[in-house]
């Protein structure tokens, strides 16, 4: 067989390869949504993590006896953050993670 048909038929095989996995992710995943990738997965929880340092420092810093409303707000805005951010960590952490196409 000549040299040039061996390449062809290795592009066509390289292209069937190519539509099977694009209909198996299809498959996979419902209209209007993706499926997260291993390096986004990372950055994502990486944010996340130095996001629940920021807010624990914020709520290490805050006077152990709280006096005023405002302080009392402010606690629980923070402790609201954490429990947020907790979700979201367990939400990611999982093997396929879907989120919405234009997110």
């Amino acid at each position: 067989m000549p040299a040039y048909l061996q390449r062809r038929k290795a592009e066509w095989a390289e292209e069937a390869g190519a539509e099977a996995a694009r209909a198996a992710h299809a498959a996979a995943c419902p209209p209007g949504l993706r499926i997260v990738g291993a390096e986004e997965k990372e950055m994502i929880l990486e944010k996340l993590g130095a996001e629940r340092k920021k807010a624990e420092a914020e709520l290490r810093a805050m006077p152990f006896v709280i006096k005023t409303q405002r302080a009392a707000a402010l606690k629980e805005k923070l402790e609201a953050r954490l429990v947020e951010i907790d979700g979201a960590v367990v939400a990611y952490s999982k093997a396929k993670v879907l989120v919405p196409e234009d997110a």
